[in-house]
């Protein structure tokens, strides 16, 4: 797991008056939480933090919080950036406390690997499941969970349950979960059902396809609630 160094600063003021002033300084609001510790509400620099982001920051980085004023440091991973949805400027984070030796949920990406010879005979890739959550200690988390798809056949998922993770790592996502499939594309199922005379339901890939593209989420990760 990567680690990054990260300092803030404590603040006090809360609501959008003091949001706005610390936006206007080129600062924005965020609060960590968890472990032992009270929740304590933080304020970032904007610039150093999109930086971060743009260098690899993602929800499995480990990030050892420095607050200014405090002595020691914190390890925390993030776990909800809001973006303000005209300007996609940070509007606030969530930063939660972990432990090493204490297990944690963690969101995964799904990627894929391998060349298909389905694909390469026309048909469509899905990619169902994006990310899965696993639980494990923060050092034991992967990056990300690279599947083969060089045996994929028209469909025929591929299912989380088929995966095997890394030793210390447990899904918590259902194991039903359909990760990727191959479909044909819908202008020749249209075609063949139109000559057949009859409709063709549609497979568990591509309903789960169309459900996973129906809602997309307006935040990254799930975090504290809290006002500004």
């Amino acid at each position: 797991m990567s680690q990054i160094s990260l300092q803030v600063q404590p603040r006090s003021g809360r609501g959008k008056g003091p949001a706005r002033r610390l936006r206007a300084a080129g600062r924005f609001p965020g609060i960590v939480y968890g472990g032992d510790a009270q929740p304590c509400a933080i304020s970032l620099d904007e610039h150093i933090f999109e930086q971060m982001l743009n260098h690899g920051l993602t929800q499995n980085t480990l990030i050892n919080l420095e607050v200014e004023g405090e002595s020691g440091k914190q390890i925390a991973i993030l776990r909800q950036l809001q973006r303000d949805p005209v300007s996609h400027r940070p509007r606030h984070v969530d930063l939660l406390r972990v432990r090493l030796d204490q297990v944690v949920e963690f969101e995964i990406p799904v990627h894929s690997k391998g060349d298909c010879e389905a694909i390469k005979a026309g048909g469509l890739l899905e990619h169902v499941q994006r990310t899965v959550t696993v639980r494990c200690k923060p050092m034991d988390v992967p990056e990300a969970i690279s599947v083969d798809i060089s045996g994929l056949d028209f469909h025929q998922p591929i299912h989380l349950g088929e995966i095997t993770l890394p030793e210390g790592v447990e899904v918590v996502t259902d194991s039903s979960a359909v990760l990727f499939a191959v479909i044909k594309p819908r202008a020749a199922v249209a075609a063949g059902a139109e000559a057949a005379g009859e409709g063709e339901a549609p497979t568990e890939a591509e309903a789960s396809a169309e459900a996973a593209e129906a809602t997309e989420p307006e935040v990254i990760g799930k975090g504290k609630k809290e006002e500004e």
